[in-house]
């Protein structure tokens, strides 16, 4: 009877094992389809963009700041889709950015589905549409990436030199954060997108802001901590105060401000 408990337990748990590997895009990519509302609906002027590349199309939305000094483009979460981040685009149209945020494959009307791949895809497609398409200096572009959008914006601040980079409520990499979730699983052996954001921030060699809460219940804060610890200086940390989804919300004087001075300083040192 001790023998067949047994075999049971180790039955059971491959099979966790297994359902993990498998399933595991649909808890990493939580996509939203509904397309609820659009930037016309804040009074804004903007564009539908349509990012080609070789792994599909991708849907964006070209924000314009009423007198624009620069563009953002933003990575969002790993949940719902650029519809749904209309008042964070606020906050870098009100410092007087353009903004485009794009959807990643099998997002809102964005073609495919989410992966690594696909997710580095859509970045390096919205920076060369800013590039060649409109014309932009690389020191016109800053990155920003929050939670999931991190990964990829970390990626793309190897592969270019933007004026700046801003990580908000970011991870080390997938593989650490998913063994922290499952500790009872070998879960860092059976991701398979990694967005390895702690293998790259010593590349990144631009001024770097990364900012996080300890308060964040989904993705700890010593994730920003130690991100920032492996970072190359110029770097700073803003430490706000909230969860992980409204935290920049419920600290948005302090976060308002801190945007602010980061951006006025990496402007600087472009110059």
């Amino acid at each position: 009877m001790l023998l067949s408990a047994v075999k049971i337990l180790i039955v059971a748990y491959v099979a966790t094992c297994l359902l993990v590997f498998f399933f595991q895009r649909s808890i990493l990519f939580v996509r939203g389809g509904d397309m609820w509302r659009d930037p016309g609906e804040f009074g804004w002027s903007f564009e539908d963009v349509w990012l080609n590349h070789e792994m599909g199309k991708s849907h964006a939305w070209y924000i314009h700041a009423e007198s624009s000094t620069g563009t953002v483009i933003f990575s969002h979460g790993n949940a719902g889709n650029i519809a749904d981040r209309l008042e964070s685009v606020e906050d870098f149209l009100w410092l007087g950015y353009d903004v485009l945020i794009y959807d990643y494959g099998g997002y809102g009307n964005s073609d495919g589905s989410p992966s690594e791949s696909r997710c580095y895809a859509d970045i390096q497609a919205a920076w060369d549409f800013l590039i060649e398409d409109q014309s932009l200096k690389p020191s016109d572009i800053l990155l920003f990436g929050r939670s999931l959008g991190s990964g990829p914006t970390s990626w793309l601040a190897t592969q270019v030199e933007p004026a700046a980079v801003i990580l908000e409520s970011p991870f080390f990499s997938v593989p650490k954060i998913a063994q922290e979730q499952f500790p009872f699983l070998p879960a860092k052996w059976l991701t398979r997108d990694r967005f390895d954001s702690g293998g790259r921030v010593a590349q990144i060699e631009v001024p770097l802001l990364v900012i996080h809460s300890r308060d964040d219940q989904l993705i700890p804060f010593h994730h920003g901590e130690q991100l920032f610890a492996a970072a190359t200086e110029p770097k700073q940390f803003l430490e706000i105060n909230g969860g992980h989804n409204d935290g920049w919300y419920l600290s948005r004087e302090k976060y308002r401000a801190a945007l602010a001075e980061f951006v006025e300083s990496a402007t600087a040192h472009h110059k």
